[in-house]
C-alpha cells in the first residue's frame, strides 16, 4: 500500500520531490523523534564526563556536529518541502522542551531548538526557504519560560546561564508565534505524525487485523481504557484483598543483588549507570504516555517515576520511596 506520504510530487521546474506530507507522517516524525533522545543520551553522557568543566553549549556543539546534525538543513532544497520539514523539525524539539518531560531532557532540547533555528542558511545561491516564525502553544511558552527557574539541583545549575541567554535571544528576537493553549489544537496538524505509514510486506490477513493505516481515536481511547480497567483492577487485587509479599521480598532481594553488582562492577559510576537508565525508562513512559488521552491517574504515574528516579537506587525503588505515594504496594 502506497500512502499519501510517499508519493513523489513536482516542483515548478519539473523536478520529482517528496510530498510535503511526507515530513509529517511516521517515516519522518519517528525516525527524528528517535534522533532527538540520541542526542539527548549522548550530550548526557559526555556532560556527565565534562571532567575539564568546558562550556555546556561548547558540549552541545561537540555532539550537535558529531552527529552530523550540522547538516541537516542541507537535506531539503525545494522550497515548499523545506518549509514543511522546518515547520515539522521545530516542532518536534519544542514537544520535548514541556514541563511534563526530564528537566535535561527540555533543557538539550531547547539547545537544538535554538541551534537549528540559528544555523538556516542566509547566504546561499539560490536562497534556500527559511522559516522566521516558530509556532507555540501558549501554555507550552509559559512553561519554556520558567525553565531557567526550575535548574535548582547541583548537576543542572551550570545549564542555567547558558539556558537563560538561549530564551533571552529568541524572546528579544520575537521567534515564538504564541498560538492558542494546547488542548485546543490550534497548531496545523493538530497531532504528529498526521500520516501512519503501512508496511508493504504485511500480508492481507495482517492488513485486515488491523486496518488501513493508524486506528482512529476512538479505536485507540477505547483499548487505552480497556488496559487502564485491566491495571485498575489488578491493583484492586494486589494491593486491597492482599499484597503479594512473597513476590515483593523476592523482588527487594533481587533489587539489592543487582544495585551490589554495579557498584562492584562500575565503582564510582555506579549510580550513572543507574541515573542513565532512569532516564530512558523516563523517557519511554512520556511515549507512551503521549498516545492515550491525557489521564490524571497516568500525570501522576510520571511524577511518581521522577520522585522514585531521584533516591539512590532509582526507579529500582518504586516499592520504598519516602512517603505511601512512591509505593506500589
Amino acid at each position: 500500500m502506497t500512502s499519501i506520504a510517499t508519493r513523489p510530487s513536482t516542483s515548478s521546474r519539473g523536478e520529482i520531490i517528496l510530498d510535503p506530507a511526507f515530513f509529517t507522517s511516521s517515516l519522518f516524525v519517528d525516525p527524528f523523534r528517535d534522533d532527538i533522545w540520541s542526542l539527548v543520551q549522548a550530550y548526557h553522557e559526555l556532560f556527565s564526563n565534562n571532567a575539564l568543566r568546558e562550556n555546556p553549549f561548547t558540549l552541545f556543539k561537540k555532539i550537535w556536529c558529531a552527529q552530523g546534525w550540522d547538516y541537516m538543513h542541507f537535506k531539503v532544497l525545494e522550497a515548499r518541502s523545506r518549509e514543511a520539514f522546518l515547520r515539522v523539525c521545530f516542532r518536534l524539539f519544542l514537544e520535548r522542551t514541556v514541563k511534563t518531560e526530564a528537566l535535561f531532557t527540555r533543557v538539550v532540547a531547547l539547545f537544538g531548538l535554538y541551534t537549528f533555528f540559528n544555523t538556516q542558511p542566509s547566504g546561499s545561491a539560490p536562497p534556500l526557504q527559511r522559516v522566521h516564525h516558530i509556532p507555540i502553544p501558549l501554555d507550552h511558552y509559559a512553561s519554556l519560560l520558567t525553565l531557567p527557574t526550575s535548574l535548582v539541583s547541583e548537576q543542572l545549575i551550570p545549564l542555567k546561564p547558558a539556558i537563560s541567554y538561549i530564551l533571552g535571544n529568541l524572546v528579544e528576537s520575537k521567534v515564538f508565534h504564541i498560538v492558542p493553549n494546547s488542548d485546543l489544537g490550534a497548531q496545523n496538524p493538530r497531532f504528529l505524525p498526521r500520516e501512519i505509514s503501512v508496511d508493504p510486506s504485511d500480508t492481507a490477513g495482517e492488513l485486515a487485523k488491523r486496518g488501513p493505516g493508524r486506528p482512529t481515536r476512538n479505536d485507540s481511547a477505547k483499548r487505552s481504557m480497556n488496559a487502564l480497567a485491566a491495571v485498575e483492577d489488578w491493583m484492586q487485587r494486589t494491593s486491597v484483598a492482599g499484597p503479594p509479599r512473597a513476590s515483593l521480598t523476592a523482588y527487594q532481594q533481587d533489587k539489592s543483588n543487582l544495585l551490589k553488582e554495579i557498584e562492584t562492577r562500575e565503582g564510582a559510576d555506579g549510580s550513572r549507570v543507574v541515573e542513565q537508565a532512569n532516564l530512558e525508562v523516563l523517557e519511554r513512559l512520556r511515549q507512551a504516555q503521549a498516545t492515550v488521552p491525557r489521564q490524571e491517574e497516568s500525570w501522576r504515574l510520571i511524577e511518581r517515576v521522577e520522585r522514585a528516579g531521584k533516591e539512590k537506587s532509582g526507579l529500582l525503588g518504586l516499592t520504598e520511596g519516602a512517603g505511601s505515594k512512591n509505593r506500589l504496594t
